[in-house]
């Protein structure tokens, strides 16, 4: 991989959407204004492939957009690495958001993270970036950064996680019981769901959406973290790490089972030192190998 000066590092002048290809016809996400994204490879003639800053995420952007709507930036914005005591301070004000959007005019939006028209984990990601935790895009890669707790100690803010085949593929946000039966918010689609943003039971006695997802969950787990982000240009992490090396980035890679990521090291003598990294909750083998 080259390593990329300052000149790849832009910030958007305006909502973009991105996509999961370099054909960009399925979007993947969207930035809004402000937001920062590094350049990773020029795909001729229709695509960028982009890396955005905040999460990590790897994903294409039409060149139309990349010249017309971002602008070059000498250096990204880090974002704080919150603690524990921080995070879970903060799930009222996830609540509260999750509930404004709610309260909007709203549909079921495949890649959307800005809302009101969002998808599953674009939900949650845009609900925890209001409370200063920045989550990784899709919510197999949310449940990286989170902890299992039983359902009967779930708490405002936790994540419902639903799938099939133990593959995760949706995801709520935890509001409390009612009348004893745990309550969650989520977007979902048009076929089994709300076609946007609705509150659900999770039982299996309360109706067509909410006897779907009640055979599919899998878990209650809780926030524990957010995205370590890397400050490239001066050579650390938010988190720590080799002071005075240069890191050229950590990528999370979208629409795989488990979080992974690479890490291109340069050297102060010369030469470069790559390290992989791959975890997985479902057991796979995890950790950095140089």
């Amino acid at each position: 991989m080259e390593r990329k000066g300052e000149e790849h590092c832009r910030t958007f002048l305006r909502r973009v959407a991105l996509y999961d290809g370099p054909d960009c016809k399925i979007q993947a996400t969207e930035a809004d204004e402000g937001r920062i994204c590094f350049l990773e490879e020029q795909v001729p003639e229709l695509a960028q492939r982009i890396r955005l800053a905040e999460d990590g995420y790897v994903c294409f952007m039409l060149l139309s957009d990349w010249h017309q709507h971002t602008q070059a930036v000498k250096a990204p914005r880090i974002a704080p690495s919150p603690s524990l005591q921080e995070i879970r301070s903060g799930t009222t004000a996830v609540v509260e958001q999750a509930l404004k959007l709610l309260a909007q005019e709203n549909v079921y939006r495949w890649g959307g993270t800005i809302g009101p028209n969002v998808d599953c984990s674009g939900l949650v990601q845009l609900c925890y970036r209001s409370a200063g935790v920045w989550l990784p895009r899709d919510a197999f890669q949310q449940a990286e950064f989170t902890e299992r707790v039983p359902l009967e100690r779930a708490c405002m803010g936790d994540l419902l996680f639903f799938g099939e085949e133990g593959k995760i593929d949706h995801v709520g946000i935890y509001l409390g019981t009612r009348d004893g039966v745990p309550e969650y918010i989520h977007s979902s689609g048009s076929e089994h769901g709300n076609n946007g943003i609705g509150i659900d039971l999770l039982t299996d006695t309360g109706g067509t959406i909410a006897l779907h997802y009640c055979k599919k969950f899998m878990y209650c787990r809780r926030v524990v973290r957010g995205v370590q982000l890397m400050d490239r240009f001066q050579g650390r992490t938010s988190g720590g790490g080799l002071a005075g090396q240069i890191y050229t980035g950590l990528v999370l890679i979208n629409r795989h089972s488990c979080t992974a990521g690479l890490l291109i090291v340069h050297m102060p003598a010369g030469g470069m030192l790559v390290c992989a990294y791959r975890e997985s909750i479902q057991g796979a083998s995890s950790g950095w190998m140089c």
